[in-house]
């Protein structure tokens, strides 16, 4: 059996290693970031942040056609939190963002990811309850 030349079929050996690699990091994302163990720590509020509702398009393609839909995106009441000096972000209940302030200690649930270090929170909470 003759073993074929890559350079006699370049567009398929440009394709190959393009599926390669997008395996490849679909392999990585998926070691990264699943089945990860929830723990819990008390941390510190670095930063708030809000995002109001904005107006965005999902695109789709329906058979031969390319369609876009409005879409409404919610608002966001967001904390950047640190733990052990790896920091990660945090989305909150609208009622609780005016009761946190920067500098506030927090209990969290959180994941860690194991290759990138990032943070993923689960929950986040203030001590002592609100208000």
């Amino acid at each position: 059996m003759k073993i074929p030349n890559p350079m006699e079929y370049p567009l398929y050996s440009a394709a190959a290693l393009i599926f390669a690699v997008a395996m490849g990091y679909q392999l990585f994302l998926a070691v990264d970031g699943a089945w990860l163990a929830r723990k819990q720590a008390d941390a510190q509020v670095i930063a708030k942040e809000y995002r109001p509702v904005s107006q965005g398009t999902y695109t789709t393609k329906v058979g031969n056609t390319v369609r876009s839909y409005p879409m409404t995106i919610p608002d966001a009441y967001l904390v950047t939190i640190a733990i052990d000096g790896v920091q990660g972000q945090g989305q909150i209940p609208r009622g609780d963002y005016a009761f946190i302030k920067e500098g506030d200690p927090v209990h969290v649930t959180y994941s860690q990811r194991r290759l990138r270090k990032g943070l993923i929170i689960h929950a986040i909470a203030k001590i002592g309850g609100g208000g």
